[in-house]
């Protein structure tokens, strides 16, 4: 899953005072995964720092998305060197790919009447790279189209312009094998289900402002109050970007690019440096945390099926519509809203519940019983909340390990527990309840990452631990006497 960061200037010139590596460090070390570029401006590259610049980003486990910009406008000369610069620096490398800005070309094709033409340029244009990488006996790069909001990729709209005479269709273009969506904060769709190459990664969900709050410019205002959101939505930038980032992933989307809006300290829009200096990372935070718990809980979009009939929040076919996918044997659910969730088709599985807003998990919150279950908005939460449903696991066997010797000081005792959805782990001595664990390990006198050490007294005690799963329990016991002089 992809957690990306808008950065175009980073590809020609260093933000003042800074340096590429900076950006890429601190993006690195904020879970962003992608770092986009632009790799061309007007008309100028520079082919030796994009290949420091990528190496460096690969060397922090960072995919580059490098923009081509609108390729037609530049000159044919000055194109067949950039497009064979990229070939020679990039050959095979599957963690570049490109990005040609179709939205840019519309904007400036659709006063004039000639967007069909711009069309056949453009990519006839894109193709020239294709072709450099192909004379240099590289595999095809990768290839994307950015185009505007989620509805222009199959020329079913003009997106935000306000024409209606740019809706050329890339589904038959053969060069274009990946897709970067421009949201720009819609919220409806997220651009997954139009046909197309597969798993599209969604490219500036919405910029966030200095506050922290959602850019203005970029709010679908008038969408959001025909659908009684946009107070919601604009009031908690928060639950925006979790919203959005859940909505994404649980359509199948590879990912999204996120932005910032907002006068930078280095004399420039955020959006360009991709640092934050100057106001908070409240959507990048966000984001990261949907795409952790989903990771943490084994979630891949590429091999997951979306099927949002699985679920009914009370807001069938609308914006706040709650969101399923299943993978293997296990549905991941997503519910914008604090409503009863209706559940169809999961019977014999047990519901783990997460509350982003709190970061807090319940395992075995609820078992489904039924074929279709009505589950009540649960209290842990006031707000949105995800659910992942997985099938009953069995009753958890128990180990117990005795760690040093009790005749000779202090020890630990470790119960070593086979099983999923572990909900607590008790112990007792000699009968009588001693301590409970609801965190590996699970240790007598306590511990996390080592069991602590501790003694219980002279003589002999018999030491128990029960495991308690959704499925039941399992216990094993040990006997053992402490004989210190």
């Amino acid at each position: 899953m992809t957690v990306g960061m808008t950065a175009y200037n980073l590809g020609y010139e260093d933000p003042p005072g800074r340096s590429y590596t900076d950006v890429i460090e601190w993006n690195a070390d904020h879970g962003v995964n992608l770092i986009r570029i632009d790799g061309i401006h007007g008309g100028v590259w520079n082919a030796a720092r994009l290949k420091k610049l990528v190496a460096h980003a690969h060397a922090r486990g960072m995919t580059v998305a490098l923009g081509l910009g609108v390729l037609s406008d530049v000159a044919a000369p000055s194109r067949a060197r950039f497009v064979d610069d990229l070939a020679s620096a990039f050959c095979n490398d599957t963690r570049v790919f490109y990005e040609g800005d179709w939205e840019t070309a519309c904007g400036e094709c659709m006063p004039k009447g000639t967007c069909s033409q711009e069309f056949s340029a453009f990519n006839a244009a894109n193709s020239e790279l294709v072709a450099a990488f192909a004379a240099k006996g590289c595999a095809a790069p990768s290839l994307a189209v950015h185009v505007m909001r989620n509805n222009n990729y199959a020329g079913t709209s003009s997106g935000y312009h306000a024409s209606n005479s740019c809706k050329e269709s890339f589904t038959k273009v053969s060069t274009i094998n990946m897709r970067g969506l421009h949201e720009a904060g819609k919220l409806e769709g997220y651009g997954v289900s139009e046909p197309g190459p597969a798993h599209p990664l969604v490219m500036e969900t919405l910029y966030e402002d200095l506050s922290g709050g959602l850019a203005g410019a970029n709010l679908d205002a008038a969408l959001w109050r025909s659908e009684g959101i946009y107070d919601d939505l604009t009031s908690d930038a928060a639950y925006y970007y979790r919203w959005y980032a859940a909505g994404v992933l649980l359509s199948g989307g590879a990912g999204l690019v996120y932005g910032m809006s907002g006068a930078s300290p280095f004399g420039s829009q955020r959006w360009a440096w991709g640092l934050p200096d100057g106001g908070p990372s409240v959507g990048l935070t966000s984001i990261v945390g949907v795409k952790t718990f989903l990771s943490r809980e084994g979630y891949d979009p590429f091999h997951a099926k979306p099927n949002d009939g699985l679920v009914d929040n009370g807001f069938a076919g609308g914006i706040e519509r709650a969101k399923a996918a299943t993978m293997g044997g296990t549905t991941f659910i997503y519910n914008p809203r604090h409503t009863t969730l209706k559940i169809a088709d999961q019977q014999g599985k047990v519901a783990e519940l997460y509350v982003p807003a709190s970061g807090k998990s319940y395992p075995s919150y609820a078992t489904i019983d039924s074929a279709r279950l009505a589950l009540a908005p649960p209290p842990q939460a006031t707000g949105d909340y995800f659910l992942v449903l997985r099938p009953k696991a069995g009753a958890p066997t128990v180990t117990l390990n005795l760690i040093g010797d009790p005749d000779k000081g202090a020890y630990a005792v470790e119960a070593v527990v086979a099983g999923s959805g572990i909900e607590q782990v008790d112990f007792t001595v000699d009968g009588a309840a001693f301590h409970s664990e609801r965190v590996h390990r699970y240790c007598l006198f306590g511990g996390d990452g080592t069991c602590a050490t501790g003694t219980l007294g002279r003589g002999k005690h018999t030491i128990a631990a029960t495991a308690t799963n959704a499925s039941g329990s399992g216990s094993a016991s040990i006997t053992l006497t402490e004989d210190l002089k």
